[in-house]
């Protein structure tokens, strides 16, 4: 089975599904365990990459928040992720940075909590398919391309954005389309 107890995750998580979680779930520290389960799901980095965030690497404007991410695993550089904050749960992202003392961590928590803050609202879950889900949901989206799909991600290689294709509605889609 690997190293996740469920197997791995390969469907797409729904906006509504990752709504219920958000308000429904059990948070032992409800502000800074909620904006780091928004900050996977919308960026979909790495949970090392989350974890070594400090208050420098964030930019509040009116209507974004600006998130640095450096990527990890020799990715290449990429972008502020630009995060527009009528999006739900965002502003907890922005409160829980505001609420941090100056270049400390964002998310002062080690690993292991980060995989049990997942596990505790959505067992079969781990950090990481948090990645899957954002590349699935471009994936899933005809006017995204696979380019920029690669820039998000920092991957260097488009190969690597090839090994989510089978994950995702994309060519499917697309090929039903020319059904005659």
């Amino acid at each position: 089975m690997g190293k996740y107890k469920h197997g791995k995750q390969k469907s797409e998580m729904e906006k509504e599904t990752f709504y219920k979680i958000m308000e429904h779930g059990s948070f032992v520290k409800p502000l800074m365990h909620r904006a780091f389960l928004a900050l996977l799901y919308y960026v979909g980095c790495r949970k090392a990459e989350a974890l070594e965030l400090t208050t420098g690497n964030f930019r509040i404007t009116d209507d974004f928040l600006y998130v640095n991410i450096p990527s990890k695993k020799h990715g290449i550089e990429r972008s502020p992720f630009k995060l527009n904050r009528g999006l739900p749960y965002v502003e907890l992202i922005l409160k829980r940075v505001k609420s941090t003392t100056k270049s400390k961590r964002v998310f002062p928590f080690n690993p292991v909590t980060a995989w049990l803050i997942v596990k505790r609202v959505a067992p079969k879950k781990y950090p990481h398919y948090f990645r899957l889900n954002r590349t699935v949901k471009f994936l899933n989206n005809p006017n995204v391309t696979l380019n920029e799909i690669r820039q998000w991600m920092a991957w260097k290689s488009i190969d690597t954005v090839n090994n989510y294709l089978g994950y995702s509605e994309r060519t499917i889609g697309k090929l039903s389309q020319q059904l005659e």
